[in-house]
């Protein structure tokens, strides 16, 4: 009978012992959460507030105007993503737009998905190589789809960057799309009453620019 109850005690000791590593184990795995890598980083070199203007040249989606936005990027999802939120005002008056960005270790490559607030779906991917990033992507007008693809450049003090991009309806033929300045905004100092702190700042809204 005591040899049962040894074995009985001998299990319930092995079971408390089990339990406590388990919760070891999820302890130690909340404490050291998984960090964006490498890849994930480089997309802070869009991040910030950024003003821009862009010429779209006429195609079979419509004659040409100019624009102008304001960009704002900035990490998310504990950095492993990266959102962009813009206002643009072109001939269709404003169009506001939300873009996603993130590493996809699937395709080895970067993804991007663009929402307007006119129905304007987009999805493609992209590559960085130093200060240049070329991208592809598909979205639909009027039931019909289209390719895009285009080259970012960024200028070496990092303070703004172009944009080409190209239009294609079966992925074939290809012709220029629009083209793209985008400046990083500076903040400006506004002159402060007695009441007013010496150092506040007030700092121009932010977009991120149309992928076409």
């Amino acid at each position: 009978m005591l040899i049962f109850r040894s074995l009985s005690n001998m299990k319930s000791l092995l079971a408390l012992i089990a339990v406590a590593c388990l919760a070891g184990i999820a302890f130690a795995q909340q404490s050291n959460p998984p960090q964006p890598n490498l890849e994930n980083q480089k997309l802070a070199i869009w991040h910030g507030e950024w003003t821009y203007e862009g010429t779209t040249h006429t195609t079979v989606l419509g004659s040409g105007y100019k624009s102008t936005g304001r960009m704002t990027g900035r990490p998310v999802q504990n950095g492993f993503a990266s959102e962009f939120l813009s206002v643009e005002k072109g001939s269709a008056g404003e169009t506001r737009y939300l873009e996603i960005d993130f590493w996809d270790p699937a395709i080895k490559r970067y993804a991007y998905i663009n929402l307007g607030n006119d129905g304007y779906v987009e999805r493609g991917s992209f590559a960085m190589k130093g200060n240049v990033t070329t991208f592809e992507g598909a979205f639909t007008a009027e039931g019909r789809p289209y390719k895009v693809r285009g080259v970012e450049t960024v200028a070496p003090d990092g303070q703004s960057f172009t944009k080409q991009i190209e239009l294609s309806a079966d992925g074939n033929t290809w012709v220029p799309f629009s083209t793209s300045n985008i400046s990083k905004s500076r903040p400006r100092q506004v002159r402060c009453g007695p009441r007013c702190c010496p150092s506040t700042y007030r700092r121009a809204p932010l977009s991120r620019q149309l992928r076409v």
